[in-house]
């Protein structure tokens, strides 16, 4: 199984399913661009750009077969996007928590349940003016923002020092692309 991660997140999100996924299959989890311990370039800061990342990733691997492929959040968005690009790279797929689009449409026809904050450009503005402003704030509200529950102090210090690994500005050049993507077709 290869683990993709959600938007400023890293590999290390996933920890504590690494041991047991890895009871079943071999697990390879990286970082994307501008996340975690990866570079932080100032340019390919887009999805179709981290889907030829991983694209690059699995055909440096070899592996014997096309791997299980599993994204949360923006993870989802880059495997619709490697799929579409390399429809072979997968044997299969899983999709955590990613509506196939993020935004409303302006004709009405596509209502999300699952955003918190991102809805259309406005709100993709605000969040992301929001981020730039004070980013460690920001970082620290993430967790609540993207979970089911209320988080523990824990998972606010676990998953904040994880999102400010990140480059600012690669997340809101992603962010911004992302959101206005529609994966209902492929």
């Amino acid at each position: 199984k290869d683990t993709n991660h959600g938007w400023s997140g890293s590999h290390r999100a996933f920890k504590h399913n690494f041991e047991p996924l890895s009871q079943h299959a071999r697990v390879i989890a990286f970082d994307l661009r501008g996340h975690g311990a990866s570079d932080k370039p100032s340019h390919g800061l887009h999805v179709a750009r981290l889907a030829l990342d991983l694209h690059n990733l699995l055909t440096h691997l070899a592996l014997p077969s096309p791997p299980v492929l599993l994204g949360t959040s923006l993870g989802s968005a880059l495997i619709w996007s490697l799929l579409e690009l390399f429809p072979a790279s997968a044997r299969a797929a899983i999709f955590v928590d990613q509506a196939p689009l993020q935004n409303v449409k302006p004709d009405g026809t596509w209502r999300t349940q699952g955003s918190k904050g991102i809805f259309d450009a406005a709100s993709t503005g605000f969040v992301l003016g929001q981020l730039v402003a004070n980013p460690s704030a920001f970082h620290a509200g993430t967790p609540a923002a993207c979970m089911g529950r209320a988080p523990t102090e824990a998972e606010i210090g676990f998953f904040g020092a994880i999102a400010g690994e990140a480059s600012v500005e690669a997340l809101c050049e992603i962010m911004g692309d992302h959101t206005g993507l529609d994966w209902r077709k492929g």
